[in-house]
């Protein structure tokens, strides 16, 4: 490979601190690796060099890339032996290793393990519960006054609170000198605010008197006399003038621009207008200052709660990465000789994703730093702010190396991925929306990207790769949602350019292939509908996404087989022992019917199932079993990995069991036993906690679909850009009581209500500033992904510059004619046939090639009365009953199937009987709204440790609709029971009004439930 003059630069230069600023696809994994042999071949051993990575698999792929470079050469054999004990990890790893070999230091134990971070979320929820009972108690008046003034149902809001700020204060150094109440109720911390507060305002008037400006100078009318209001001075100044800042009714015939920009001026207007909401600058004063007790009560409660965690983790030993992290520093501040020895120890500490550094680790390095760190990142790839990611460190070290004031920089704006159309269409975008206040650096001066791979160019075909938008903006159509329209769009263009389109593959061009195209979201909500579509039309599609391991039905049900066993240890045979008992009896491990499960109730004799002989069996030998043999006896006896292969993938429920077994051995050094640890795997499910996990689907030869985090580090062919129209989620900064690191402690005041103070504001402005700057990054990081051709999906109204709340907004800021091709409806016919059934034979799934022995069976009892349960009798089954059921299931099976608001019935070829009771069905009072619902069918769920499948669903603006056939008895009571359970669920879902009813396939009737 012939290097750049800049890669060479950042492969060779030594003797200074060095920031290289690696744009999108510039080869900076190479020239590291690279650099690493060149320091081997000059006698430098890789145990004296630190190479820092952020994940264990960047780890592991550095070590591979040095190890290729160095096994064919003999005089490095040495290194090659070495680099598997060689510091080439992430920086949590490298602090784990210097706290365990200074441990004696520390007070720790030499084996000092990681715990998982659900554990000491789950202590902290059962602490915090504690320290408010006692608080309670007491009755300290501060105490009260926070729960009287902000809790209404119950306190729950407020304990999350104080754990998301003690979270946040635990991220500091500095967290002990933090929990101060003074420190943030003084006159010259208020005065800051004021100020800060004030700067805002002028801020906001300068923003508005620029739309001024640009209506003025478009408006025929003379509209001068307003620009006297803009010379505001004080804040009373502020708070009078906003009101006479209005602008006069348009001239008919104004244009798209000018309407455009009074709307803006308008909605600027009214933010000032929010700002200004206090009476005087005295006001202000006391609204922060009525929050001192209640800031009082929150740090007394966080040093309680950091207390008790403290003794937790030391009883064990066993601490978070994070406090291992602030160990590790606090190590190396503390001991000078440490300090020294790892000052002098590495020739080098070199920092991959340099961009990603947090605080902590920052502030580590600057410890054990000698002139001698190699930075390597790029600033515009920072997207994970959420992670506690840092982007100023980036920022602010570069603008200081760029004047050598601490070290060098160098930039490596040379891109080897993407062809040149791709890279010029991403510099035409960010040329004109990354500024240095807008994603954090000047794009056209220090970000643009230059085409460096030449191969493209050679026998190019004559195709066109500019960046093409959909627009679809004229195919919106109420009965489809805009995910469901870019399905339809992607999955058809798909279709036409595979085996089409001409991409670039080692050295030559070829066809296309299902494997070249991947689908770039925001979000994953709605990679089920993909699938489902793409499905339609006969395209592979391979979802890329986390999975979340306590949704799992796998480890739901493994979780009530837990808690069964310990019902029956206890013998606690209630009704959570019936919840349970029936969740297991439904599930993929037994597929029990209900009306068998009934049975067991009904003459309980339970005891007598297969599910309880295997529990029962578990429970006598519990106090004998560690967590781990637990769940491994569970496993076992229930043949859990023989019977995954019914509910998808055998892989999935290996590796969530695997982690429940690391889970289970963590929490027995934590003291936990086998009741314990089921508790808390119940705890993790009912807390809905999100441990998430993934699964290896890159081998696959389909499409693609992720969301663009998940992308980042990968590369594309052909790279579709759909779900831009989700809009940003700023849950966040409706929360009342936050720990911000710029602005303190932040908190509401009540006063007849409540009411937030300035320095909510003040954070507000900086966090959605900070995000919109994320959100633009992560729009870049998604286009740098593509190598070849970029196709955005998208609705986009041109005509007007739309405030940012979505990545497509970011496209109304730019002038787009050139990319953008405007569907036509004439062209684009959108269909709903993937929710269809083609043609069906059903005598096609019959094949009996010998006799059917039934066996006796005994079924559609009825409850008479609690008394006669145990003489309770059943009836052989009758030939009209079975021919019944025969039909029955027949229904079922194609109202599962049916497009139930374009049915036709016609096409399936269907008897006169079947098609009859279909018709009749069809045309029932429940059905008459139809095409106003939205549809759910056979839809699966778990609610209160029941598992169950709903027939029908339909969900209404405000109702919901639940319907469950029966093949011809509805008047039993278990029946009822069942649809109240459903809305119950669908209530608890939905949060709408929910009517049930059952419904008689055979006899046409219905029931109200």
């Amino acid at each position: 490979m012939k290097w750049t003059k800049n890669q060479l630069r950042a492969i060779n230069e030594e003797g200074r601190n060095l920031i290289v600023s690696a744009g999108a696809g510039s080869g900076k994994t190479a020239v590291l690796t690279e650099r690493v042999l060149r320091k081997l071949n000059e006698g430098i051993s890789i145990k004296n060099l630190l190479i820092l990575t952020f994940t264990n698999a960047a780890a592991a792929e550095m070590k591979k890339r040095i190890r290729a470079k160095i096994e064919t050469k003999k005089e490095l054999v040495e290194e090659l032996n070495l680099i598997e004990s060689a510091y080439i990890c992430t920086f949590d790893s490298f602090a784990l290793s210097l706290v365990r070999k200074y441990h004696y230091l520390l007070n720790v134990k030499k084996n000092i393990s990681i715990i998982d971070e659900n554990i000491i979320y789950l202590e902290m929820s059962k602490e915090i519960d504690n320290i408010f009972e006692e608080l309670y108690i007491e009755k300290d008046p501060d105490f009260v006054d926070l729960m009287s003034s902000f809790c209404r149902k119950d306190d729950d809001i407020i304990k999350r609170a104080i754990i998301d700020i003690y979270q946040k204060l635990n991220l500091r150094l500095d967290k002990e000198n933090l929990i101060n109440i003074n420190l943030y109720y003084n006159n010259q911390s208020i005065d800051e605010h004021i100020e800060k507060y004030l700067l805002l305002l002028k801020t906001k008037y300068y923003e508005l008197y620029e739309v001024y400006e640009n209506i003025a100078s478009e408006l025929e009318e003379d509209i001068s006399y307003l620009e006297s209001y803009f010379n505001s001075e004080n804040y009373k100044e502020y708070k009078e003038n906003v009101n006479f800042l209005s602008i006069p009714r348009l001239p008919n015939g104004s244009s798209d621009e000018l309407k455009s920009q009074k709307k803006v001026f308008t909605e600027k207007v009214d933010e000032i207008k929010a700002l200004v909401r206090f009476e005087n600058i005295e006001e202000i004063k006391n609204t922060i200052l009525k929050t001192k007790g209640y800031a009082k009560v929150i740090f007394n409660i966080i040093e309680k709660l950091d207390i008790y965690l403290h003794k937790f983790k030391e009883k064990n030993d066993n601490y978070t990465f994070l406090d291992v992290a602030k160990m590790a520093y606090f190590l190396v501040r503390n001991n000078d000789d440490i300090r020294y020895e790892l000052k002098h120890q590495f020739n080098e500490i070199m920092i991959d994703e340099y961009q990603d550094t947090s605080d902590i680790q920052e502030e580590f390095i600057k410890l054990i730093a000698n002139e001698n760190v190699y930075m390597v990142g790029d600033i515009k790839q920072s997207i994970y702010r959420f992670r506690n990611a840092n982007p100023d460190i980036f920022k602010n070290k570069y603008v200081k190396y760029k004047k050598s004031i601490g070290g060098g920089k160098i930039d490596l704006s040379e891109n080897f991925r993407s062809r040149k159309e791709v890279i010029e269409n991403i510099n035409y975008i960010f040329d004109i929306l990354m500024k240095d206040d807008l994603g954090g650096v000047d794009y056209k001066e220090e970000g643009r990207m230059i085409f460096g791979n030449k191969n493209y160019e050679e026998n190019k075909p004559n195709q066109d790769y500019n960046l093409e938008i959909y627009n679809y903006i004229n195919l919106l159509d109420k009965s489809y949602t805009k995910a469901e329209i870019e399905a339809l769009i992607i999955a058809r263009d798909i279709k036409e350019k595979v085996d089409s389109f001409l991409v670039y593959d080692k050295g030559k061009y070829r066809k296309a292939r299902f494997s070249d195209f991947t689908i770039l979201a925001d979000r994953g909500r709605d990679f089920p509908l993909f699938k489902k579509i793409f499905e339609y039309y006969q395209i592979p599609l391979t979802i890329i996404e986390d999975e979340v391991l306590t949704n799992e039905y796998d480890i739901i049900v493994l979780s009530n087989i837990m808690r069964l066993v310990i019902k029956i240890k206890h013998g606690e045979l209630d009704q959570e022992f019936k919840y349970l008992f029936t969740s297991i009896a439904r599930s993929f491990l037994f597929n029990i019917k209900d009306e068998i499960i009934l049975k067991y109730f009904v003459n309980k004799d339970f005891n007598n199932s297969d599910i309880y002989k295997k529990c029962f069996e578990l429970s006598i030998i519990l106090d004998e079993l560690s967590n781990r043999e637990f769940l491994e006896k569970i496993i076992c006896k229930f043949n859990i990995y023989e019977k995954a292969i019914t509910i998808g993938s055998i892989e999935g429920v290996m590796v969530r069991c695997e982690y429940l077994m690391n889970l289970a051995d963590m929490l027995s050094s934590n003291g936990y036993h086998v009741v314990d640890f089921t508790n808390f795997i119940y705890e993790l499910i009912e807390n809905n906690l999100p441990i998430k996990y993934s699964l290896d689907k890159s081998t696959s030869e389909g499409v693609k679909i992720m969301n663009i985090h998940k992308s980042k580090g990968l590369e594309f062919s052909i790279c579709y850009y759909a779900g831009l129209s989700a809009r940003f989620n700023y849950e966040d900064l409706k929360k009342k009581f936050i720990y911000d690191n710029q602005y303190g402690i932040i908190l509401p005041y009540f006063d007849n209500g409540i009411g937030e103070t300035i320095i909510k504001d003040l954070y507000k402005e900086t966090q959605i500033m900070e995000d919109l700057s994320e959100r633009l990054r992560l729009f870049y990081v998604a286009l740098t992904r593509c190598k070849e051709k970029m196709i955005i999906v998208c609705d986009l109204d041109d005509k007007e510059k739309r405030k940012i709340n979505c990545l497509k907004d970011f496209l109304s800021q730019i002038p787009t004619h050139k990319f953008s091709k405007l569907l036509d409806p004439k062209d684009y016919s959108l269909t709903k046939d993937y929710q269809k059934i083609k043609e069906v034979n059903f005598n096609d799934f019959i094949n009996i090639t010998s006799p059917i022995n039934v066996n006796e069976l005994k079924l559609d009892y009825k409850v008479k009365s609690r008394k006669s349960y145990s003489k309770k009798t059943y009836k052989v089954l009758t030939k009209e009953e079975k021919e019944n059921i025969d039909f029955g299931l027949e229904l079922h099976y194609i109202l599962e199937l049916l497009d139930l608001k374009n049915p036709n019935l016609d096409e399936l070829n269907l008897g006169p009987k079947l098609h009859g009771k279909i018709e009749s069905f069809l045309n029932s009072k429940l059905l008459e709204n139809i095409r106003d619902a939205k549809i759910y069918k056979e839809h699966e769920f778990i609610y209160n440790d029941s598992h169950g499948v709903i027939d029908l669903i339909l969900e209404y603006d405000d109702y919901v609709v639940v319907i469950d056939y029966k093949t011809k008895n509805i008047d039993d009571e278990a029946y009822f029971t069942q649809v109240q359970g459903y809305k119950k669920y669908l209530e608890m879902k939905t949060g709408k009004k929910v009517y049930g009813y059952l419904y008689s396939l055979i006899d046409e009737k219905h029931q109200v439930v």
